[in-house]
């Protein structure tokens, strides 16, 4: 039972890792043109904006895969409860650093000097990441249950919705500059008619998947909404990709153009979405054996000694914390 317990952490452990390898080796190779990587790995900035980015879609994905855990009492010790909490206040702080910063975006293309002078975006960021994390993971905590409210998990999944909306904003900004060869006084009307697409995009997408998924099953409300999004994902950046092609041989300065902005935004929503579709349906199938009465490992019924600590049939902890599939 411990070594199936530990398979599957490896497992889930292995993809991250592989996910996290290929984010930070491949997205270099994206926003460079030739395929030069002038030194990024080695660079500071490069390698705190990726593990920021990195950490934050790791946690988005935990917080994503939470209610699908196997179902245990409400009760439970204060460091479980706040173990729990802190994955999903991880996830929230991210949110509010992602909100916060394309605020800041917006206020500083405005030129509103009198808000934004004195704060850097990255300062926006890590202040709104620390009061969202630490508001979330005492809400949670305090709610005495070891699961992930709804509406964190609704959050994420606008979010996703509402970067690729802005992905879509951008690459339409790209294509107009590319058509018109004018990029005078653009860049900033470009970032922010995408920043306010994003948020407002994301404060409208939150309340419907919210009632979407009231009354499903949350294995199921979220697996339709990842493959949905991992849809949307493909079909954008497919399109994206021969505009980018057209931008890389007439610019000389790639670092700018709507097209970049957008295909990151794909890799991002698409790193996202791509673990929870992966597992969800997988998980589809035991959850369903858990609520039914079965035993997860052999598929013994159960219901006729509910209060049993480990199967009859096969011997596979059933209610104890080191069942099989917990």
């Amino acid at each position: 039972m411990r070594r199936a317990l530990r398979t599957k952490w490896g497992l889930v452990a292995g993809y991250w890792f592989i996910q996290a390898a290929m984010a930070f080796l491949l997205y270099p190779l994206l926003a460079s043109q030739g395929g030069a990587t002038d030194g990024a790995y080695y660079d500071r900035d490069y390698i705190t904006i990726m593990s920021v980015i990195i950490g934050s879609v790791m946690a988005c994905q935990a917080a994503l895969l939470q209610p699908v855990r196997r179902p245990r009492p409400s009760s439970g010790s204060v460091p479980a409860r706040l173990c729990h909490a802190a994955v999903s206040g991880v996830a929230v702080g991210a949110m509010c650093g992602l909100a916060a910063w394309l605020t800041y975006i917006l206020l500083e293309a405005l030129n509103i000097d009198q808000i934004t002078h004195h704060l850097a975006g990255w300062m926006v960021f890590w202040l709104a990441f620390a009061t969202g994390l630490v508001l979330a993971t005492g809400w949670i905590t305090a709610l005495g249950r070891r699961h992930v409210p709804a509406i964190v998990n609704v959050s994420i999944c606008a979010m996703a919705a509402g970067l690729l909306i802005g992905g879509v904003v951008w690459a339409v900004w790209g294509l107009a500059l590319l058509v018109t060869k004018s990029n005078s006084g653009q860049f900033e009307w470009m970032a922010i008619s995408g920043a306010g697409v994003i948020l407002v995009s994301w404060a409208v997408a939150t309340p419907l998947l919210l009632s979407f998924s009231r009354y499903k099953p949350p294995h199921t409300a979220l697996g339709r909404i990842s493959s949905r999004l991992l849809m949307g994902t493909l079909i954008e950046a497919a399109a994206v990709i021969p505009l980018d092609v057209m931008v890389r041989r007439k610019t000389d300065c790639y670092c700018g153009e709507g097209s970049l902005w957008s295909l990151t935004i794909c890799w991002v929503v698409g790193s996202l979405v791509l673990g929870p579709a992966m597992w969800l349906y997988p998980l589809r199938k035991r959850r369903l054996r858990w609520y039914r009465g079965v035993c997860p490992a052999c598929g013994y019924n159960m219901r006729g000694c509910p209060g049993a600590d480990r199967c009859p049939e096969c011997g596979a902890g059933w209610r104890g914390d080191k069942a099989v599939g917990s």
